[in-house]
């Protein structure tokens, strides 16, 4: 059994801390977009998907009946009295299972 797993590191400066609660949002959708495939551009993707996936929010996607992968966020935040400003560090994770049977 296996799977293939990531963690991203951002330091995110403190005007952009206002989307931190949208990222694991839109990294389950580019995650889906990534795996799913396209039948416009590729047309044997749409006889060969024997199973479709679809996104469970928040954080799972799922091929028919089988999580397929899971993506966690996480995110601290830092004030700096010296400088006046708050930053914040994202840990974004994804975990796709590649080889675990149905």
């Amino acid at each position: 059994y296996g799977c293939l797993t990531f963690t991203a590191h951002l330091d995110i400066p403190a005007a952009r801390i206002a989307v931190l609660p949208f990222v694991q949002y839109l990294a389950a959708s580019a995650t889906l977009r990534a795996l799913a495939p396209d039948p416009a551009t590729t047309p044997a993707a749409a006889s060969s998907a024997k199973l479709p996936l679809r996104l469970k929010w928040p954080n799972d996607l799922y091929a028919g009946p089988h999580k397929l992968c899971g993506i966690l966020c996480e995110a601290t935040t830092c004030y700096s009295p010296a400088s006046s400003t708050t930053s914040a560090s994202l840990y974004l994770g994804i975990g796709v299972n590649v080889t675990n049977p149905p």
